[in-house]
């Protein structure tokens, strides 16, 4: 091809002249090949969103607020929390603004240093292992996640008394008035009770045994009897008309009279005037 024939574009000078620059300047061929032709790049994966909330709220249960106990290792209970992303939950159980139980799981039944846990269904219990010294306590939970979140319960106050109440004697003073009126009242109550003791053991009954002519008989043997109860022989006196004093006299008594220890009869009553006390018996001998 003649030399006039030759033409060169514009792009082929500038690459030249590159080219030329850049080894000038001590870039080898595969340098500027590395620099001009584009490779492919790797894009990293994108960063997961950061955690940024918190369990649920601990809800108090035991001791209530401001109670009193006895127990000096009194059991703390509250109602577990829950994490949104499901992460672990972690409780600090603070006594008087001050962290005492630390590290306590969510997984409860641990034993640590100074407490021991265990779950009932939704609920976590702590027992303090040492015994707490008689004071008045505030007392709250903390729950949080591995992130750092953290939630807060509500406050409140119980207090511990281990001592023995104090036996309070109370002395009332009885007025003359009262200390009569009770003496009288007493004193009324024991007369009645003599009375009706007395009515009771003279409740007798007179009884009359009397011949056909309606003359009294005076040697008779009488034997009263009453049901369940032992018989009694009673002997009417001369002097007396024929008249016989008989203790609890009923209709249900049988009366076995000896007239002279040759008559016998037996009767059973079957009425009796409890007004006059008075029963007649004529024996036909």
């Amino acid at each position: 091809m003649p030399f006039n024939q030759f033409t060169l574009s514009q792009d082929s000078v500038i690459i030249f002249f590159g080219l030329l620059v850049f080894w000038f300047f001590g870039f080898s061929l595969p340098h500027v090949l590395a620099l001009t032709i584009p490779t492919s790049a790797t894009i990293p994966p994108l960063a997961a969103a950061p955690d940024t909330t918190a369990p649920t709220i601990p809800i108090l249960i035991s001791p209530s607020d401001t109670t009193t106990t006895e127990n000096s290792s009194p059991t703390f209970v509250w109602r577990r929390s829950v994490d949104p992303n499901g992460n672990t939950v972690i409780y600090t159980l603070f006594l008087n603004d001050i962290p005492t139980y630390l590290q306590i799981l969510d997984t409860g039944n641990t034993t640590s240093s100074n407490y021991t846990t265990h779950l009932d269904e939704a609920n976590l219990l702590l027992t303090p292992t040492y015994a707490l010294s008689d004071h008045t306590y505030s007392w709250y939970v903390t729950a949080s996640d591995l992130s750092g979140n953290t939630s807060r319960s509500a406050t409140w106050s119980f207090t511990l008394d281990t001592t023995l109440p104090p036996l309070v004697a109370t002395v009332t003073q009885i007025s003359p008035t009262t200390y009569r009126q009770t003496l009288m009242t007493y004193l009324l109550l024991a007369l009645v009770i003599v009375i009706l003791l007395i009515f009771i053991w003279k409740r007798r009954y007179n009884l009359i045994l009397l011949n056909p002519q309606f003359l009294p008989i005076h040697h008779a043997t009488i034997s009263h009897s009453v049901p369940n109860q032992t018989s009694k022989i009673y002997y009417p006196k001369a002097n007396s008309h024929g008249r016989l004093y008989l203790p609890h006299l009923s209709r249900y008594s049988t009366l076995s009279i000896r007239v002279q220890d040759e008559k016998v009869c037996t009767t059973c009553l079957l009425s009796i005037s409890v007004k006059c006390k008075l029963y007649t018996l004529i024996l036909n001998i």
